[in-house]
């Protein structure tokens, strides 16, 4: 019963740019592609969750988008932080 309950737990992911610039390039990219996303200023980073995947699911998804976004602009060396 725990792993089913972890399993559909939102689970957030943090991710900060070399390149701050390209922070508000990203936040929209991930709005578009279904996600809530938003700024965090003390991280200088963005928070994104994806509202119909859990748990690892999620985090593949998020995942995917971010490289498929860094594709296209590989100057901004993403670095996953949670």
């Amino acid at each position: 019963m725990f792993a089913e309950v972890q399993s559909r737990i939102l689970r957030q992911m943090r991710v900060r740019l070399t390149d701050e610039r390209l922070l508000a390039d990203l936040l929209a990219f991930m709005r578009a592609s279904g996600c809530i996303a938003y700024y965090e200023a003390e991280a200088d980073s963005i928070e994104a969750v994806r509202p119909h995947a859990f748990g690892e699911k999620e985090a593949a998804e998020i995942e995917a988008l971010l490289e498929r976004w860094s594709a296209e602009h590989p100057e901004a060396q993403p670095e996953i932080l949670s």
